[in-house]
């Protein structure tokens, strides 16, 4: 009865909403309880809110929780709990995620979508049915690393679920390795900080609760849970931590002497900032000038369509006092000059000669160019050949109209941040709050490293600027080396006195906790290198290192549960968990409705799929797929034997198979649909040079006609052909009168043949045809003679291994047939499957393809020296029919026997392949339209008469 009540889909989403107090109006539903459990374990904050709701109503009612998440947070688990029954959670690839909800929704099925729609999003909404007098519990957890200001590290929880509840618990324990000080509690509900209970007090250790009852004639709770602590600190190359292969480094040494810090201050005075603006700014840079030490040096540009320099100032009182004279007399006028805004301040920095003195801009802008060079990249490119000292350029955004997009690329490459000024919202406390961060420099040049065999340098990643400012804190983590077991890191950098180094000899290490998601040094490197990789790909102009970077940060954010702007967390009835995989995959519906250029109009080629490895171009599985933590490479470029070291569980076909393709240029592979009629043979490789073919054959499904599978796979191989369905395979060396077209056979034991066995004929083009029809006794395996297997037929459960010349054929288990030649340059595998409606079929691969040439054709073979690159950045984008895409644009270079080379341009859609041998699925540039624009000719030149042409 249950089910039948709430058989209506869920909806989750993320909503776009101010942090500011809720309507009035309270939302159906009461809240029974309300708690939050937080666990911070050095600086890395899990969060866990627990909110138990009731239906009082005599109906079925939609009942909302709401939840206010910290700007930097990811959300890693939601689980509802309904009558009894949990409605649990799986963060997938956007897109993939989109599929799985809109599939359940439209079968009927309850389902939920929680997704990240915008970086600004930080309210977390979610929906239910629940049925009359029931109840709901909503478990959320989200987790952040805490950054530290002069104050030290705040933890703020937001307790705003909009419905009247009774009571809030609050129960957060911190636990560090070094001595808690300055703990301090900023907010409660309830305004009663004096009743927050400190427990368990150690030494690095508390356990903070706090208990509020709501009285009963207050509105919807609108309150925070906040406070703040630091830990002891030393003067030296801070603390190193580490469980298992993760490490996570904090340096924020103690006692250093303030360095003297020189800024040029750049402020817009431009007509946009007329009014408000401009009165904000004086009031802000005054604060700021009034606060410099003696010490220091400042420059004031000011810029509209021209650039000016307001003189250059010491931080006497006399000298302030002139300045701020001048900034009170700021007029604006004119357009918007970005570009030589920019060039001016570095040109200034660069003429000052100062040594030991920290050097930095701070550019405001509330615009865009307007005026001289206006494209954001070309600024970009200019300030970033201009400042070849890399001088620290720190960006505001002042309101919306900004180009926060262009000061976060400066700031990037130039080895600061950017932030947006919210002019609603204080702007003045905001601005002097931002420069406050970076006014006390204590080391330039900050520098950590690591011995080459200690650390995996691909996996690092840094949070901090350049510059060791007071009160922050710069935080290094990674991946420990292969073989390594711990870390000597050394700090180096400037400071007032000089070059300065430390050394780091606070390590505390532990194993690996038995499960990966109790490993918090693993989660907060995680999280870290999520944002890492997603920042660098914003700012990032390489559209091939664009998408590697965001292949990386998709593939970590699914290893450890995080919702970002790439996945999705997808929430299903317990009975829907295995949502039913479709048999056709994504990209085929479009696929189908195209023209049908082979015979079968709708019907679907089952092809080879395609694996590559470093070096390699292509593979015959239907997808590639890495397992957990391994990332996408780019390929090499060598135009000699490809070698891949990679394990063919990594990649193969199956099911109803597409073609996956790698290619120079790019960093994902390219996957497409060609159409066939049942019985149709295609050309997958044909290399007249080295003598290499491999055609394949289709079938249609037994459960759907319009499908195809490969189902007989025949390969050419110089004097040596090799023909493989699901139950046989066949090698064949004998030339039409019989001769043995090889000089040697050998193998470990010779398989015995079935009784009855024919030779197979040969069609056209150089293959043997019809010969001795006679039948031939089966022998034993002590018995098969070498000669005798040059027509050898067999089961692949009796096939045990041979070698013919330089073809090595063997067999790895009940389903893996490999072929090798020339030692190893070349290597194909044909794997044999079984999907859920006991369909059979076979996929292919190319695991090495060293004596294949450059005029290599066949659907596969072309792939081998084609170059695509991306011309357009890879955008999330949705489209007419409301579909979430992510599109690439990207161009072909076209190779024919000629050697000429021709050009086209098509688009690629994010998509993935499923592979039921690895239960899991694998992204690719989805071509549409059978392959249009990155195969050569027509998908019908591609047909051949028969399967051994």
């Amino acid at each position: 009865m249950w089910l039948t009540r709430t058989y209506l889909a869920l909806r989750l989403l993320f909503t776009v909403s101010s942090l500011g107090y809720l309507t009035k109006a309270q939302l159906p539903g009461v809240v029974t309880s309300f708690k939050i459990s937080g666990r911070i374990e050095s600086r890395y904050a899990v969060t866990r809110v627990t909110s138990q709701m009731h239906n009082p109503s005599g109906s079925a009612e939609e009942l909302k929780f709401k939840m206010a998440l910290p700007k930097t947070a990811f959300i890693s688990s939601f689980i509802m709990e309904i009558e009894g029954k949990n409605y649990t959670s799986n963060v997938k690839e956007k897109s993939e995620a989109k599929r799985t909800y809109t599939s359940a929704k439209q079968r009927g099925k309850s389902t939920g979508l929680v997704e990240q729609r915008k970086e600004a999003d930080h309210m977390f909404e979610v929906s239910t049915n629940v049925a009359a007098k029931g109840r709901v519990i909503f478990y959320l957890t989200y987790e952040e690393l805490l950054r530290r200001d002069k104050e030290g590290y705040l933890y703020s929880v937001q307790i705003r679920p909009g419905h009247v509840i009774p009571a809030v618990q609050v129960e957060v324990e911190v636990i560090e390795r070094e001595a808690l000080t300055n703990m301090t509690i900023l907010e409660v509900p309830g305004d009663n900080i004096n009743a927050v209970r400190r427990e368990d007090v150690r030494l690095g250790n508390v356990l903070l609760r706090y208990e509020y009852e709501v009285p009963p004639d207050r509105g919807g709770l609108d309150g925070v849970f906040s406070f703040k602590y630091d830990i002891a600190r030393r003067p030296d190359g801070g603390e190193l931590q580490q469980e298992g292969k993760y490490f996570v480094h904090y340096f924020s040494p103690e006692g250093l002497p303030k360095m003297p810090v020189h800024t040029v201050f750049v402020l817009d005075i431009s007509t946009s900032m007329e009014g408000n603006k401009i009165v904000q700014l004086k009031k802000a840079m005054e604060a700021i000038l009034r606060d410099l030490k003696p010490e220091d040096t400042f420059e004031l540009v000011t810029f509209s369509t021209d650039v000016k320099t307001m003189g250059f100032y010491k931080g006497t009182k006399h000298q302030i006092e002139k300045a701020v004279k001048k900034v009170r007399n700021l007029r604006t006028t004119g357009s918007t000059n970005l570009n030589e805004a920019y060039i001016h301040s570095i040109n200034k920095l660069n003429d000052l000669g100062r040594n030991r003195t920290a050097k930095q801009v701070v550019f405001l802008t509330d615009g865009q160019a307007t005026v001289g060079i206006t494209r954001s990249q070309a600024i970009r490119a200019n300030v970033r050949q201009e400042n070849v000292l890399r001088h620290p350029i720190y960006g505001l955004a002042f309101g919306d109209g900004a180009d926060l997009k262009l000061l976060q690329e400066v700031s990037a490459d130039n080895r600061a941040f950017a932030r947006q000024i919210d002019e609603h919202t204080d702007p003045e406390k905001q601005l002097i709050g931002f420069y406050q961060e970076i006014a006390t420099p204590l080391m330039a040049d900050v520098e950590v490293s690591y011995l080459e065999d200690e650390v995996d340098p691909e996996s690092v990643v840094k949070q901090g600027t350049t510059h060791y400012y007071s009160g922050g804190e710069v935080v290094t983590a990674g991946v420990l080396a292969p073989g390594a077991t711990r870390l000597e890191p050394v700090v180096r950098g400037v400071g007032k006195a000089g070059p300065i180094q430390f050394s780091v000899n606070r390590l505390h290490a532990n194993p690996a906790p038995a499960l990966d998601k109790d490993n918090y040094v693993a989660r907060l490197w995680a999280y870290l290198a999520v944002q890492d990789l997603l920042s660098k790909a914003s700012v990032e102009e390489n559209k091939d290192r664009v998408a590697r970077l965001k292949a990386e940060a998709l593939d970590i954010a699914l290893r450890f549960h995080f919702v970002t702007k790439l996945t999705s967390l997808v929430v299903v009835r317990p009975e829907d968990e295995q949502i039913e995989e479709e048999e056709k995959e994504e990209g085929w519906e479009e696929d189908i409705k195209a023209e049908a250029i082979l015979k079968g109009p709708g019907t679907r080629l089952a092809p080879a799929a395609i694996v590559s490895g470093p070096g390699t171009r292509f593979h015959a599985p239907a997808s590639i797929v890495r397992g957990p933590g391994a990332r996408f490479h780019a390929p090499t470029h060598s135009k000699k034997i490809r070698k891949t070291g990679r394990d063919s569980s990594s990649h193969f076909v199956d099911n109803d198979p597409h073609f996956v393709v790698h290619v120079d240029g790019l960093h994902l592979p390219l996957c497409f649909d060609l159409h066939a009629s049942d019985g149709a043979s295609l050309s997958l490789i044909q290399d007249a040079e080295s003598g290499i073919r491999v055609n394949g054959q289709v079938s249609a499904a037994t459960h759907n006609p319009s499908l195809t599978y490969f189902t007989t796979l025949f390969l050419s191989l110089g004097p040596l052909n090799v023909t493989v369905t699901h139950d046989f395979i066949h090698v064949d060396c004998l030339s039409d009168d019989g001769t043995q077209m090889v000089r040697f056979v050998s193998g470990i034991t010779w398989p015995a043949r079935k009784k009855g066995a024919k030779s197979q004929s040969r069609g056209r083009g150089g293959v043997r045809r019809g010969r001795r029809g006679s039948q031939r006794q089966t022998r034993s395996a002590d018995e098969e003679s070498p000669a005798d297997s040059c027509d050898l037929r067999t089961s692949w459960e009796d096939f045990r291994g041979m070698k013919y010349d330089d073809v090595i054929l063997t067999r790895v288990g009940r389903k893996k047939f490999s072929i090798v030649l020339g030692g190893g340059d070349t290597h194909f595998v044909v794997v044999r499957s079984r999907n859920k409606r006991h369909q059979r079929f076979l996929g292919f691969y190319v695991k090495e393809s060293g004596i294949l040439s450059a005029s290599t054709g066949g659907v596969i073979g072309q792939f081998i020296y084609k170059e695509v690159t991306a011309v357009s950045e890879t955008t999330l984008t949705i489209n007419e029919k409301g579909k979430l895409e992510n599109v690439v644009q990207l161009a072909m270079q076209h190779h024919s026997a000629t050697r000429t080379h021709e050009f086209s341009e098509t688009s690629g859609i994010m998509a993935k392949r499923r592979s039921s041998l690895s239960k899991n699925r694998v992204r690719c540039l989805h071509v549409r339209n059978s392959g249009r624009g990155i195969l050569d000719g027509a998908p019908a030149d591609y047909l051949l008469p028969c399967l051994a042409c």
